[in-house]
């Protein structure tokens, strides 16, 4: 039968068949639906439950009395024994305030000793007792909500420090969505089997318990943890899953059991002021981790006084970061030729040949460390027409050398780090053709100068810079 049949079966709320259940007292079977199906056992169990309750009897003992643990016989001795005392008691305290009464007594002229060492005992009169009311404990659906995303933004902080190593311009969304699925799916039952909790869960103080008290099993776990991640979060879909959460929203508000809590139940510890605070910093944290992680990743392999090997691999190490298809450079300051070469320096002849060309690059070395780096690209005659000048070059090189000694908690974060600095005035004038300068504190100073005659930019091209006569030039 159903749960609905059960109730007006016994006259017993729903809340109370379900706390029942979920201390282990009954075991409804499951349909193919994953609906209960409440056995005429199940039913006579719900009816000692009820008169036992109705008795005083806690779940404890009742429990007990289940398991063998204990006798009926011993069960209801000691509660007639109780009833005994709290009889005597009631009907003590209840003489002395009709005593108190008669005597007319004032609060100034009571004589408490006289009372307090009375005793005071009539026969208490037979009252019809009833079984108490057992509700669940409900817990706030937002509360459990908070606690999912404080969850996934663990997952996905976890794999976006992780990336934030390899590919520090970012990663897709969609990589974001995936691995932090996957990660939820590997470490989520883990934590409910061994800890019965998660960290969204443990700071808001939550936990997950099995049907009957305990921690799930792996099993147990990984089914819950499935459920949620397709019927609570669709897979953490963006707006799909606020639409799910919301949908779960209406089901734990009208009272219907969750698809993934057929064998498992979400309780309360406790709800303290100091979880929201604690919530609250923990957010802050994770946040803060990833803009670190992030601006770990941005740093170049090599820091401080650099040599020429250790600029190249410095050089080379941005181009691999951030994805770049272009030359790469040589330990001795020659570049090494790519297959795939979109951002080179293209010099297009008149005739229609075309050729490829890079920067004159020149270091400065002192005592086998880099002091300083020269660009230098020269183009002369009507023949040529340059395709795009060497901005990506000059971005590289200079982050490479330059932020290799810039202070680290400046270059953690990217507003105001000299990367962003050399990053946006460069791309600021990626087509200039006049002089520009900038000054990093006192350690560095990037001068971009332009000579030229004859030149202009093409309106049909972009970037295109046209050659006007045999006399034209651009350095």
């Amino acid at each position: 039968m159903t749960i609905k049949e059960v109730e007006e079966r016994l006259n017993m709320p729903r809340a109370n068949i379900r706390y029942y259940e979920q201390e282990g007292l009954i075991s409804p079977a499951r349909a193919e639906n994953g609906y209960r199906e409440y056995s005429e056992e199940d039913v006579r169990m719900l009816e000692r439950v009820q008169l036992l309750r109705a008795l005083h009897c806690t779940v404890s003992e009742i429990r007990e009395l289940k398991e063998g643990r204990a006798t009926l016989a011993q069960v209801l001795k000691h509660k007639e024994d109780e009833f005994v005392r709290a009889e005597e008691s009631a009907t003590n305290a209840r003489e002395i305030c009709r005593a108190i009464c008669n005597s007319q007594a004032q609060f100034e002229t009571l004589d408490a000793k006289k009372y307090l060492s009375g005793a005071w005992r009539t026969q208490q009169p037979v009252r019809i007792i009833e079984a108490p009311k057992e509700e669940l404990v409900r817990i706030s659906p937002w509360r459990r909500f908070f606690a999912r995303m404080l969850d996934w933004a663990i997952y996905v902080g976890i794999w976006k420090a992780a990336a934030a190593f390899l590919w520090p311009a970012g990663t897709a969304a969609i990589l974001d969505i995936v691995f932090g699925d996957i990660l939820m799916l590997l470490f989520e039952p883990l934590l409910l089997h061994f800890w019965g909790t998660t960290p969204g869960k443990w700071i808001l103080g939550l936990q997950v318990q099995a049907i009957g008290g305990g921690k799930l099993t792996v099993e147990q776990a990984r089914e819950r943890t499935w459920g949620v991640l397709v019927y609570g979060c669709i897979l953490c879909i963006p707006i799909a899953e606020f639409v799910g959460m919301w949908m779960r929203l209406r089901n734990v508000n009208s009272g219907e059991q969750l698809k993934w809590e057929y064998d498992s139940c979400v309780v309360q510890r406790d709800a303290r002021t100091w979880r929201i605070y604690a919530y609250i910093a923990l957010r802050v944290l994770i946040a803060l981790a990833l803009v670190c992680c992030t601006g770990l990743g941005r740093m170049p392999m090599h820091r401080g006084a650099l040599s020429p090997k250790e600029f190249a691999e410095n050089y080379n190490d941005l181009l691999r970061k951030y994805g770049i298809e272009s030359y790469g450079m040589h330990a001795d300051g020659t570049w090494q030729k790519p297959s795939d070469r979109p951002n080179t320096v293209v010099i297009t002849t008149i005739g229609g040949s075309a050729e490829e060309t890079q920067p004159e690059l020149t270091m400065d070395v002192q005592d086998g460390i880099v002091r300083g780096l020269r660009m230098n690209m020269h183009f002369a005659g009507k023949e040529y027409s340059i395709g795009r000048l060497p901005v990506t070059q000059m971005c590289n090189a200079a982050m490479a050398l330059c932020t290799a000694d810039s202070p680290w908690y400046r270059e953690m974060w990217m507003v105001g780090s000299d990367a962003e600095r050399i990053a946006r005035k460069i791309e600021d004038n990626s087509d200039a053709l006049w002089p520009w300068r900038l000054q990093l504190d006192e350690r560095w100073q990037i001068t971009y100068d332009v000579q030229y005659k004859g030149m202009h930019f093409s309106p049909n091209s972009d970037g295109l810079i046209i050659a006007e006569d045999d006399e034209s030039f651009l350095t």
